[in-house]
């Protein structure tokens, strides 16, 4: 990727998921604003003891993408659930197309969206079905990525 990005004056390249203090720490940089706050907000929410109502994998999300803003992370989560059962449409529309193009950006999409809310098991799953799509195998694949969009765990 540093190689394709090379001619186009990049100066930083971010790594998806992203927790929402980097994103801003990179905008205040590019604005030539970078302060420490996001740092040093980091470093205080990474030690903020995990509620257990969300679970220890969605409470690390929190942590990690959501500056600890339990909130904003509920409120992601909640608009996330209810695109799944579109997704999931969309992605058995393009298997029975034989479109594995828009399948590979489906499962793409999940991979992230997946990794973000903390449901590591779906995001993996989404991975491998955006590599097999990307190499025309995905169909074996589709019953495996609807079941994490389905699960209970994401639907807390």
């Amino acid at each position: 990727m540093q190689a394709r990005l090379a001619g186009f004056d990049v100066w930083r390249q971010l790594s998806k998921p992203i927790s929402v203090l980097e994103l801003e720490d990179c905008v205040r940089e590019a604005l030539g604003a970078a302060t420490a706050t996001g740092a040093a907000a980091i470093a205080l929410t990474a030690t903020a003891p995990p509620r257990s109502d969300l679970g220890a994998a969605a409470e690390a999300a929190v942590m990690r993408h959501f500056a600890g803003d339990r909130a904003l992370f509920v409120a992601y989560r909640t608009s996330c659930i209810a695109q799944f059962e579109a997704d999931i449409r969309a992605g058995d529309a393009a298997l029975a197309q034989g479109d594995m193009p828009t399948l590979r950006r489906l499962a793409h999409s999940l991979k992230s969206v997946l990794a973000t809310l903390g449901e590591e098991g779906g995001s993996e799953v989404a991975r491998q079905l955006e590599d097999a799509a990307g190499r025309f195998a995905a169909p074996d694949c589709v019953p495996a990525l609807a079941e994490p969009a389905r699960s209970p765990a994401s639907q807390r």
